[in-house]
């Protein structure tokens, strides 16, 4: 006779199998050798966070350094980082096997919400199938589930806001009063990653309108109303338009608006027309959307665009509607609503109204609040971090790299290693060939994974175009184009492989979407069986290379010391107690470090006075407050790199000491 735990363990069998592995992987790094351990933290990146963390725990304050604020990081990652380094705070190593256990529980639970959503739309086999396919393979490991950075908090929650998006959306009836705890979701996951924005509005927007033919054209409004500009201003400057980023997005906003506007004035959504036949709605739309952006244009003399620009814009608005126009049919999925009057009109509008206060205004509230108290506190609405990339991204010779300017650094952006589709590309070939070259293997890659879902969209179209609305692919897609491009346009730069959290999910759900489509698709037992092999094929191998490349990468017979650890000895032996020595990055050392201050240099993890300083070209009255004796970095950085090649080498002297490419220079103020 079953006792009451075996038939709970049977009943949820698959889940409990996600867990064990869950558990296994994440025990065999949270108990590894110290030196071990600390190759799971592959970069400064997480220790940033572990030390602001230990500085609130000591009554500092929100500070890297000790000496002044910065609010350089997403807010709930550091919250959750207040009770793990609670524990042990005497010991340096046990806070971090305890950042690994939960980053192994958000990987259980990631797993875990995918599978049991996944479970409603196919078999709980498959989905078990894909949920384990997604949470064990290394390429979502190694880029989202190691490292101690915000990522797998902020992809647990991308999965959890779509997943309370998809139940929103296939529940009837739906009630409104249900989005505004999806609202509150939303705001977290803006939290846990502020970039995450794009995927809560685009969300947002497809669930308050209870039209899906309607969503679909306001979203495809608003990906044209972002492309047409970019093209534009790409066919005038070439690939570097980063200096027109507020152009730009002065033109998006203008184009989205009057075509969001026109068309409901002329019936272009699932509305009759007021004032016109239904023959003439969409080509007048598109003319009055087109006609305000030419118009727009031509104020634009003073941004340096020139009227060349303006025929580029007309042309691409005329051409973009007119697909809508013609594509508009084959996305309708129900009938149509009739709203014939203007009273109809305001009672469609109004109608809308409480789907959408209820989501955005809990949104709004979160988002919001923290914006403003990172105003009073810091100075800064924004993490300041971010704004130093942005900053980085318009200097022509700064040694972080530089912002995309020409076809080749536009490829490179897309598909190469650090990319936001290099996901797909790496579930494949990551393991086995490493000296291909990222870009060709991407393309390859997206090449088959378009065809795969195009065959079967030309198949049966009605049905693929089911399944896009009920994995919520749309605004997904939607939000990863909007983020992509607005990486681009503003000259983000030094972006990690761990930033792509939205795209690495929209990769997945494509793949998921065809493997359940093709299981689907066929009735017989041979149909069915080839969906199962293609499932296999795809998933049983990723999870076996994950295995093995996660023994691999932390071996325990490989224990041989730490690098770090021996570096910031040293560096204490050469430094006397009390020391402030500034560092271009500093996150792992500023940890370990005893009885010294480190001083982030880069501005990622500083104030934004400091940051105003690099700006303005001379840091050395803040240099001098927080007490700066030692620069500690690669000699060629801080005396011939841009910026610090005019704010550093008068006031530095060179010491005899050097560990690998680094050396102590001594500060002078």
């Amino acid at each position: 006779m079953r006792t009451g735990k075996q038939a709970f363990f049977l009943r949820h069998i698959r889940e409990s199998l996600l867990f064990l592995a869950a558990l296994v992987v994440t025990l065999y790094v949270a108990l590894a050798p110290e030196d071990t351990l600390l190759k799971w933290f592959s970069s400064d990146d997480g220790f940033f966070y572990f030390q602001v963390a230990r500085h609130i725990l000591s009554g500092v304050g929100i500070s890297f350094d000790g000496i002044s604020l910065t609010n350089g990081f997403h807010p709930l990652w550091l919250l959750l980082c207040l009770p793990i380094f609670s524990l042990g705070r005497g010991d340096l190593i046990v806070p971090l096997r305890v950042v690994v256990g939960v980053f192994g529980l958000l990987q259980f639970l990631t797993m875990l919400v995918i599978y049991r959503t996944l479970a409603k739309q196919t078999s709980r086999n498959l989905a078990f199938l894909l949920a384990a396919f997604l949470g064990l393979n290394w390429v979502t490991y190694n880029n989202l589930f190691t490292g101690g950075l915000e990522s797998a908090l902020a992809f647990f929650l991308v999965v959890c806001l779509w997943s309370a998006g998809l139940a929103f959306s296939t529940a009837m009836p739906k009630k409104p009063g249900k989005l505004v705890w999806i609202g509150l979701l939303a705001g977290l996951t803006v939290l846990s990653r502020l970039d995450t924005i794009f995927l809560a509005v685009f969300l947002g927007v497809w669930l308050v309108l209870d039209s899906e033919c309607d969503a679909l054209e306001m979203l495809a409004d608003a990906l044209l109303a972002l492309v047409i500009p970019i093209t534009a201003a790409i066919l005038r400057v070439g690939f570097g338009i980063t200096p027109l980023e507020k152009q730009i997005i002065f033109f998006a906003a203008a184009a989205f608006l009057s075509s969001t506007a026109s068309g409901f004035i002329t019936g272009r959504f699932s509305l009759q027309p007021i004032l016109l036949k239904i023959h003439t709605r969409r080509i007048l739309g598109g003319l009055i959307t087109a006609g305000l952006i030419t118009g727009l244009t031509g104020l634009a003399y003073f941004a340096h665009l020139l009227p060349e620009l303006s025929i580029s814009l007309f042309l691409l608005v005329i051409a973009g509607w007119t697909v809508v126009a013609v594509a508009r049919p084959y996305l309708t999925i129900e009938s149509q609503s009739h709203v014939a009057s203007l009273g109809g009109l305001l009672k469609t509008l109004l109608r809308w109204l409480p789907a959408a206060l209820s989501y955005f205004v809990p949104f709004a509230v979160l988002v919001g609040g923290y914006m403003l108290w990172s105003q009073l506190v810091f100075g800064t609405p924004m993490p300041i971090s971010g704004q130093v990339k942005h900053w980085w991204g318009s200097l022509h010779l700064n040694i972080t790299g530089a912002a995309v300017d020409s076809a080749h650094s536009m490829l490179d952006y897309l598909f190469g290693p650090t990319s936001p589709f290099s996901f797909l590309a790496g579930i494949f070939f990551a393991s086995m060939f490493e000296s291909w070259k990222p870009v060709f293997i991407t393309s390859i890659v997206l090449a088959f994974t378009a065809a795969a879902y195009l065959a079967l969209a030309l198949k049966k179209q009605k049905i693929t175009k089911e399944f896009g609305i009920r994995l919520l692919i749309f605004p997904l897609l939607t939000a990863v184009v909007y983020r992509v491009l607005y990486f681009y346009i503003s000259g983000y730069i030094h972006i990690r492989s761990w930033y792509w959290v939205t795209e690495t999910f929209l990769s997945f759900i494509v793949i998921a979407g065809i493997l359940i489509r093709y299981h689907h698709q066929y009735q017989s037992p041979r149909g069915r069986i080839t969906g199962w092999v293609m499932a296999i094929l795809l998933c049983v191998p990723s999870m076996i290379g994950f295995g093995s490349r996660l023994i691999e990468e932390y071996s325990y017979s490989r224990s041989t010391g730490h690098a770090h650890l021996a570096e910031v000895r040293a560096l204490e032996e050469a430094t006397p107690v009390e020391s402030v020595i500034g560092m271009v990055g500093g996150g792992t050392v500023s940890y370990f470090i005893q009885g010294r201050t480190i001083v982030n240099l880069d501005g990622l993890m500083n104030s934004k006075a400091y940051f105003d300083g690099l700006r303005a070209g001379d840091t050395s009255a803040i240099m001098q407050d927080y007490g700066v004796q030692y620069i500690y970095a690669v000699p060629y950085i801080v005396t011939r790199g841009y910026p610090y090649k005019y704010l550093l080498p008068a006031h530095l002297v060179q010491t005899n000491y050097r560990y690998g490419d680094y050396a102590l220079f001594q500060y002078l103020p």
